[in-house]
């Protein structure tokens, strides 16, 4: 059976899984690339947000003096992924070490146990120019460690450091660069930039046709797609992100359940007013 989309045919077989998000399950990249290259992250999110509801009560079981211990099982959980990826064939391990949702998991349990770890008040006082300084440094290792360590192993602990610490700061109302206003807006808008990024990129080379372009061509024409990207991201977080996060979020009481759910009376652990926002 075929699909037809964006004027192209498709096979329902290699595309199907794209229209319920499920692609990233399966180890070929003609099904985990399909439709929209980077949409195969949806497929890990979804799988997540199904996913939560179980681990919350997990997570929340967890004594607080174990909380770092459990972050640290989790890390070398991730590192030993590449590892296992040794024994298969490279497109396989590629897929299993950088798309499969059941491994992308470590990262997002690493969070749910970060933000205990934050709001327990238990996060190191380390400011935020040595966590910046290391996210920066593991994203730059991260092209010349072997190939399986550099997709997330390279990065996980710098940015889960560099994250805690912003989310700390924040709870502490500590003025950071991350609050300022154009930041803020890119972020808001970082989603649905990735969404859409590669989509005009093969729109504006297609549009242009096959040529060599020269250096100064070549940095106008990706500022154009750069300021497309950006154009279409704000379209589409006004218009589709922001009004569905209102109508999923429900009222702001609704809310504060979620972000007080963590909650262990006899774990003395301190507590962290979190106020609701308008953002899922």
């Amino acid at each position: 059976m075929g699909l037809i989309y964006a004027g192209e045919a498709g096979s329902l077989w290699t595309d199907g899984p794209s229209l319920i998000l499920m692609q990233s399950w399966f180890p070929s990249q003609r099904v985990y690339f399909a439709v929209n290259t980077p949409a195969w992250s949806l497929s890990c999110e979804l799988a997540f947000y199904i996913a939560f509801p179980f681990l919350l009560p997990i997570i929340g079981r967890i004594p607080v003096p174990r909380l770092w211990s459990a972050a640290g099982l989790v890390v070398v959980g991730v590192f030993l992924v590449p590892v296992i990826a040794l024994g298969l064939p490279d497109q396989v391990a590629y897929w299993f070490v950088w798309i499969f949702p059941g491994v992308r998991a470590l990262e997002f349990v690493l969070g749910m146990l970060l933000a205990r770890i934050v709001r327990a008040g238990l996060w190191i006082r380390i400011g935020l120019l040595l966590p910046t300084a290391l996210a920066v440094a593991g994203y730059l290792a991260a092209a010349h460690v072997p190939r399986g360590f550099g997709f997330v192993a390279a990065t996980v602990v710098p940015y889960a450091m560099l994250i805690a610490a912003v989310a700390s700061a924040d709870l502490a109302n500590r003025p950071t660069p991350w609050r300022s206003a154009p930041l803020v807006l890119l972020g808001e808008l970082s989603f649905a930039f990735y969404l859409l990024h590669q989509i005009v990129i093969r729109g504006v080379d297609q549009a242009l046709g096959d040529r060599i372009w020269s250096s100064t061509a070549g940095l106008a024409i990706t500022g154009v797609m750069l300021l497309a990207s950006v154009a279409a991201s704000w379209l589409l977080h006004k218009g589709v992100e922001r009004p569905m996060s209102r109508m999923l979020s429900g009222r702001p009481g609704k809310r504060l359940q979620l972000a007080t759910a963590i909650k262990h009376p006899r774990s003395g652990q301190r507590q962290v007013n979190v106020p609701a926002t308008g953002q899922g």
